[in-house]
């Protein structure tokens, strides 16, 4: 049996042909990677 899916969404922003995204800081694990805004839904 797998993981069970979770429910989550994402917010693309783009204006004059660019991409709004965020970058993770200094000691996260993810450090220097870049993400789109979302976040998990709620039941």
């Amino acid at each position: 049996m797998g993981k069970p899916i979770r429910k989550a969404v994402r917010c693309y922003l783009i204006k004059d042909n660019e991409v709004v995204v965020t970058k993770y800081k200094k000691g996260n694990k993810k450090e220097g990677y870049y993400d789109i805004p979302g976040g998990k839904i709620e039941e």
